[in-house]
Parts: structure tokens; sequence; C-alpha cells
């Protein structure tokens, strides 16, 4: 995605927004004009003779970033300072008696979720300021803009999900889906470790005999059962030796494949 981080990048500039925060800094710090247009670079810029108060600038540029509501997608916005606040409950229901329990308690469940689900988001908007921040000065030095960051085109990440951890990967129109899918697998990696426990073809057509056996059916029952769906593999005649014979070879079977799933079930219970 480097060039698509290249030409984003090179645009920040001409974003509407940046551009009045660039318009506003450089009337209210007049000796930015004297900085020569595409040329030098930070250090070269930092030991001239050009006399600007850079920290000043900073502390103006962070505030005119945060003032700039368009920056950021309102409903991203409104959760992002639900984050900051780290408020326990949604500010709807706060000191309200009227509002009946279960519905309360379904409200502030579904509220924390949000914010369990969306928590990476905090650190990210984080930088995303800091980075917009650094950007924009660093045009009012050199003019010059550098790509973007990578997490702007998309982003994958730990969260977790009703108490339990969990990897999220969102992706934005420019982001390439094979390196998001890369990424996402190789994060799946990182947190779950490489011997997660999976379930196989196996397990899924073990799934009904383990569900029947938990509710009480027996397991000459199964095998019976197993066998009748595939008849042409068994002896037909139950009455039979062959087919008893066949049908304890089937009950060892299924008992080993229950076992198997149900190991797998406890394993990913426990991950």
């Amino acid at each position: 995605m480097i060039p698509e981080r290249r030409l984003v990048g090179g645009m920040l500039p001409a974003v509407p927004e940046i551009t009045a925060i660039v318009e506003q800094v450089r009337a209210k710090y007049p000796k930015l004009k004297d900085i020569p247009i595409g040329e030098g670079d930070v250090e070269e810029l930092l030991i001239s003779d050009v006399d600007v108060d850079w920290e000043a600038i900073r502390k103006d540029v962070e505030g005119l970033v945060r003032d700039a509501v368009d920056l950021i997608p309102e409903h991203f916005m409104t959760m992002y300072q639900a984050l900051k606040r780290s408020e326990d409950e949604p500010r709807e229901v706060q000191g309200r008696e009227d509002i009946p329990l279960d519905i309360r308690e379904t409200y502030v469940k579904s509220y924390r979720f949000m914010l369990a689900l969306f928590g990476p988001w905090e650190k990210t908007l984080d930088d995303y300021f800091k980075i917009v921040v650094e950007r924009v000065i660093e045009f009012l030095m050199t003019n010059k803009s550098r790509e973007i960051p990578e997490g702007w085109l998309a982003l994958v990440s730990e969260s977790s999900m009703m108490g339990s951890r969990c990897v999220i990967a969102m992706a934005g129109p420019l982001a390439d889906p094979k390196e998001v899918a890369a990424k996402f697998r190789r994060k799946c990696t990182e947190v779950f470790g490489r011997d997660r426990a999976r379930v196989s073809n196996e397990g899924v057509n073990t799934i009904e005999y383990l569900t029947l056996k938990l509710t009480g059916t027996k397991l000459k029952d199964l095998a019976d059962a197993y066998m009748q769906r595939h008849a042409g593999a068994y002896p037909p005649d139950p009455m039979s030796s062959a087919y008893r014979a066949a049908r304890r070879k089937v009950e060892d079977m299924l008992k080993m494949r229950i076992w198997r799933l149900q190991e797998t079930i406890r394993r990913m219970a426990a991950e």
C-alpha cells in the first residue's frame, strides 16, 4: 500500500481543514513566510537563521487540529470522547431512576460491549491526532508532505469481545485486501498462537453425535444411526453377526471422535 500512502500523504496539505490550519498559523507567525519553498529538511531548518517559536506553533497546531471536527467522522469522535471519559455507564442513564432495570442493564451492557470493541481506536485516534500535528508542523517547516502511516488505510489489532480476546480488521477503500488478510493471519498467530484449537471437518460431522450423546442417547443407538446413513458400507441385516461386529467398530470410532471433539471444545473454551 506504499503508493496509496504516498498519494494520500502528498495530498494531505490540500485537505480543506488542513489548509485552513496552515493558513491560520502562517498568518499568526509571519516569519514562516521566510522559509524557502521545497528547500532543505527539518534538521537544516532548525539550525538556520529563521527565528520561529516552534513550541508555540506546536501548541497552536494541536489546538486547531483538535478543534477541526471534520477531520474525523462524527460517530468516531463521539466514541473517542466516550473512551476518553472512561465512564462505566452511558451518560443517558446516569442518575436516571425512571428507566426500568432490565432496559437499563441491556443498555449498559451494549455500551460496555461497544467500548470494549472500539477500545483499540482510542490509541489509534490519539496517534492520528499526533501524526496530523507532526505532518502540519513538518509542512510548515519544509513545505513538503510525507506518506501517511500504514494504519490510516487499514487496521488490524487485538481487542476483546464478551470477555474474550479477539482480533479485528478494518480496511478502507484504498487498502490492499491481500495485505490486510496477511496481517490479519499474522496477528491471529501472535494473539492465539500457532497451536490453537481448530475444529476439523471430522469434528463438524461429529457435532450431532456429541449432542445426542449429551442428551442421553446410547452409543449403540448412535452407531446404528451412523450405519444407516452409510448403509452401503455396512452389512444390511442388523441381526447378523457381521453387522454386530461392524457396529462395535463404529462405536469405538464414534467414541474416539466424540472424545477428540470434546477435547477441542475444552481447548477453545480455555483459550
